[in-house]
């Protein structure tokens, strides 16, 4: 699978607010780098869901996988204030589930905060992908449980690793992760970094 195959796919099947699309800019890297795990991921946990594209996508690309979404389709009252969130948050979980329709059967999705799930889930999983509130406690929080929740030889991916999507969190979610993973230096491999996503292999 190629990024264009996908990009074709939102295309054609998804429903997205004006200009969100642009947010599934890591596609070009999971294609690239992930491409040896196509077949063998079965589980993948995704934690901040949106509107469904990169839901969809870990879906398109992994066809033997079982997906669980995480998202309170609220946005984060601390990070989404003004008038021009308010269309966006709207009908998000309406326009989830739309987009998700052709993969009935093929994922779960739980209505509410990562903070409250996380520490509820006993299964692990071979891929998690965090893109939820981007406030450093809680991805710190996000973090320390999702590394718990995956398994060894599991993949761990962030999202907006090293981008400034909302003023002044320039290098925020960086330093938090990379503080993180500074504590479990010897127990992962890098995968890629593409700036706007990280990715590693839990080894240990």
């Amino acid at each position: 699978m190629e990024p264009h195959d996908f990009y074709e796919v939102l295309k054609t099947k998804a429903l997205m607010m004006p200009g969100t699309v642009t947010r599934t800019g890591s596609v070009d890297a999971w294609c690239k780098y992930l491409k040896g795990y196509r077949y063998i991921i079965k589980d993948i946990l995704e934690v901040g869901s949106f509107e469904g594209a990169s839901a969809m996508f870990w879906l398109e690309f992994f066809p033997n996988a079982h997906l669980t979404c995480i998202d309170p389709f609220t946005g984060n009252p601390k990070e989404h204030t003004g008038n021009m969130f308010e269309p966006i948050f709207k009908d998000c979980e309406t326009r989830f589930h739309m987009n998700m329709s052709p993969y009935k059967g093929r994922y779960t999705c739980y209505k509410t905060w990562s903070t409250t799930l996380l520490p509820l889930i006993m299964s692990q999983f071979g891929l998690i992908y965090i893109d939820g509130c981007h406030e450093e406690e809680i991805v710190k929080f996000d973090t320390e449980k999702c590394w718990d929740l995956c398994r060894v030889d599991g993949l761990l991916l962030w999202d907006d690793y090293d981008t400034e999507i909302y003023p002044g969190n320039k290098n925020k979610l960086r330093k938090t992760i990379d503080a993180f993973l500074k504590t479990k230096k010897d127990q992962y491999l890098e995968v890629f970094n593409s700036t706007q996503c990280l990715g590693i292999q839990k080894t240990k």
